[in-house]
């Protein structure tokens, strides 16, 4: 069986009563106490499963707060990254004009993009672990004969299949 944090998976997701009582009036403070107290649970995640079911449910429209905690966790494996990469729209980084894609507006695109940038850069670098959790690009042959056929400049860990655990029958 695959161990992973329930518990604070659930907090981090649905929220509980303690979280809500303390931070539940709604006001800008309020919210990024929230926001700091969320981030420091997932600092606290010990294993690499529990950091990708958090992608895997995670709701973007939640704020780059959380994903940013999860890429400076030290237990997030390359193929959680990847995945958060790809969930973060990170192919419009890959096959658009960075330029255009840095320039973008209102703020949340820029801190989007920012998140993005140093996400592709820590992948790049080989900043996360090794544990092997299963990962499949989200490209179709087409998608990589077109990529090679115009010699697109995409690194060959964006393309990469990783084998390892599979999560697919996990549910939260």
């Amino acid at each position: 069986m695959i161990e992973y944090n329930k518990e604070i998976l659930e907090i981090l997701l649905y929220g509980n009563e303690e979280l809500d009582a303390l931070y539940g009036d709604g006001s800008q403070e309020c919210m990024q106490a929230l926001k700091k107290r969320e981030c420091g649970l997932v600092g606290e995640i010990s294993d690499p499963v529990t950091l990708h079911l958090l992608v895997s449910h995670y709701n973007f429209d939640d704020g780059f707060e959380i994903p940013e905690a999860i890429i400076e966790n030290k237990n997030c494996c390359m193929s959680t990254a990847l995945y958060l990469f790809y969930l973060s729209e990170g192919l419009d980084l890959l096959l658009g004009d960075r330029e255009e894609f840095l320039a973008e507006e209102p703020d949340y695109s820029k801190n989007w993009a920012r998140f993005l940038l140093k996400l592709e850069q820590m992948i790049l670098d080989g900043a996360f672990s090794d544990f092997k959790i299963q990962y499949t690009p989200p490209f179709s042959r087409t998608d990589r004969y077109c990529i090679k056929k115009y010699n697109l400049d995409i690194p060959e860990v964006f393309l990469t299949e990783i084998q390892g655990v599979c999560l697919d029958k996990i549910y939260i």
